[in-house]
Parts: structure tokens; C-alpha cells; sequence
């Protein structure tokens, strides 16, 4: 029989699924056989794989609002979503959900809650939830361009800079208003 060091060979190059050497060689020993990815996986660790359901959903994300987070903190947000109807007996708060700091409505107890919020709020969901709101588009929101207007006192203020500088443009018909356009990112004429 092979040693353990031959598992990890590049030849035949079978996909290494463990840094422990026993579960390697069990899963090399299968595929070998012609069995399976999934169930030479599955006999390498000696292991059925995990369901996907509500109860393992919320096991997997187990980390509350209690973790690392001061009393008082904890209790403003558990008064907020009890004000709100929002129950957190076996919940967890998601941020990424939330609207703003401590918004009740974060608190979900499955994936169903998070596709619920999501959906709600147009939220695009990526990784152990997936969801796409119908009306989600992919472009970046910074090519729409709203005008922006610079302060009259900051314009005043680089008018006068200008002025100290270049004399003539304090009696230029238009430069004050130009130098509002450039400094609002347009272009002047």
C-alpha cells in the first residue's frame, strides 16, 4: 500500500480536501475506485453532508447581539425591536440587513427572514443567501450626476485668492461665476 506522503503526490492529480493525512488517503483510496467528489468526501470524513434547514441556518449563525457589545447597548436594542412587535427569542441581528443602527427589522430567525427584508428593501443577497430583487440594476451609482453647488463663502474665499494674484480678474464681468463652475467641477467658456 502506498504511504501517506504518495496521497499528496500531483500524480494522479486528485483534489486535496484535508491537511490531516488519514482523511486525504481515504478520500485519494476512494476516488481511485472511481467513486464519486461527494462520496469519496463524504467517506474520507466520515460524514453525511449537513442539511440545509432552518435549524442549522440559524446554529450556523449563532453569534447574537449579546456577543462583544456593552449592556446598555444590547438593552436599547432589544426595547427597540420589542416596541416594534419584533420578537428576538431565536434570532440573531444581521447589520447587513439593518437600515440603520438597531433597526428592529434585522433581526431574522431563517433565510426566509432575510429574503423576506431583502425583498422589502430591494437588497441584492450574495454567498450563503442568494437573491436578486426584480427591479435591480447592476449599475454603480455614482454615474448619476446630481449639480452640485459649491458655498457662496468658499467661492468668495478662492475669488479673493484669485483677486490677490490676478488684479484684472476682480473687474472681469462673469469670473466670479466662472470660478464657481470650475470649482464645481464643470467646465467654464
Amino acid at each position: 500500500m502506498p504511504s501517506v506522503e504518495d496521497y499528496y503526490r500531483p500524480h494522479p492529480p486528485f483534489k486535496i480536501i484535508s491537511d490531516i493525512p488519514e482523511v486525504q488517503a481515504l478520500y485519494v483510496e476512494s476516488k481511485r475506485k472511481g467513486t464519486a467528489h461527494a462520496l469519496a468526501e463524504m467517506f474520507a470524513f466520515q460524514a453525511a453532508p449537513a442539511l440545509k434547514t432552518a435549524t442549522r441556518w440559524i446554529a450556523g449563525h449563532e453569534r447574537t447581539i449579546k456577543d462583544g457589545m456593552p449592556e446598555i447597548v444590547r438593552q436599547r436594542m432589544l426595547k427597540s425591536a420589542k416596541a416594534a412587535g419584533v420578537s428576538c427569542d431565536g434570532s440573531v441581528y444581521k447589520s447587513q440587513l439593518a437600515a440603520y443602527p438597531g433597526d428592529p427589522h434585522a433581526w431574522v430567525s431563517s433565510e426566509e427572514d432575510c429574503k423576506r427584508v431583502a425583498e422589502k428593501r430591494g437588497l441584492k443577497l450574495e454567498g450563503g443567501i442568494n437573491y436578486t430583487p426584480p427591479a435591480y440594476h447592476e449599475e454603480p451609482i455614482s454615474d448619476v450626476r446630481k449639480p452640485y453647488h459649491v458655498a457662496p463663502d468658499l467661492v468668495d474665499a478662492h475669488f479673493h485668492d484669485l483677486c490677490e494674484n490676478h488684479p484684472e480678474e476682480k473687474r472681469r464681468p462673469g469670473a466670479k461665476a466662472e470660478l464657481a463652475v470650475k470649482l464645481a467641477g464643470g467646465e467654464s467658456e
